[in-house]
């Protein structure tokens, strides 16, 4: 076991995508919505007030949240 455990933490790992593969177009309305059921996905997640200064944002939504 010790033996399959070095090993694998030497190991590299590599990803190669082909962007000129990439022919299907996804709508920007699947994904997106509903994020007002998720809790604290809004008020303390996307939403971090319009005078937060201390979290970088426009108009209260938090820049991470922002795509």
């Amino acid at each position: 076991m010790a033996c399959c455990i070095g090993f694998t933490a030497n190991s590299q790992n590599t990803i190669s995508i082909d962007v000129a593969k990439g022919k299907e177009i996804i709508n920007k309305n699947i994904y997106g919505h509903f994020a007002e059921h998720l809790g604290n996905g809004i008020y303390g997640g996307l939403y971090v007030g319009e005078k937060n200064t201390t979290i970088p944002n426009k108009n209260g939504i938090d820049d991470d949240g922002i795509g």
